[in-house]
């Protein structure tokens, strides 16, 4: 059917020649408006796909952002929670030394009843975080082995020997 329709309107063009200039004007501008179209569609689509990857960075960084949102709110209540049990430790403490500074204070406490709870705390989170197997009431546990050894050639033979004596004395 284009074979049919190319092959008249190449006898159409023969047989007229005073046409010829004005058909030829014709198809030029529909070959100029083809290739406008085809320019037009190719450059729309590349900055439509530019803008889909943009709008895709935009909605990752805002999902990122919600989330660095949500965990600045939680490092805020953890902070204000532990800001508050510092506080209040801190109290308890100073009342202690004021309390141990008195006549009845120095008889009913002594320096195991202030520092046993945060040693054993201490001993007890050590456990959690580095060795369940850790045994804190074992004196020849090879964990405090360990923490004398790593403390040999930093600390004096002397210090290390108190540092042990110390730390069973409390537990023990």
């Amino acid at each position: 059917m284009r074979f049919l329709r190319f092959t008249f309107l190449q006898s159409y063009f023969l047989t007229i020649n005073k046409n010829k200039k004005k058909a030829l004007t014709l198809i030029n501008t529909g070959i100029f408006f083809t290739v406008f179209a085809i320019t037009a569609a190719l450059i729309s689509f590349s900055i439509e796909t530019k803008i889909s990857k943009k709008e895709s960075e935009l909605i990752q960084l805002q999902i990122s952002i919600q989330e660095t949102g949500r965990l600045l709110s939680e490092i805020d209540t953890w902070l204000s929670i532990w800001e508050s049990s510092h506080n209040e430790n801190q109290s308890s403490r100073v009342f202690n030394q004021f309390f141990s500074n008195t006549k009845l204070g120095s008889r009913t406490i002594s320096q195991k009843d202030y520092f046993t709870p945060n040693i054993y705390y201490s001993l007890i989170e050590i456990k959690e975080l580095n060795d369940p197997e850790f045994n804190i009431f074992d004196n020849n546990d090879p964990y405090y082995k360990e923490i004398v050894e790593m403390l040999t050639g930093i600390w004096d033979e002397e210090d290390i020997d108190k540092f042990k004596k110390a730390i069973f004395r409390y537990l023990g």
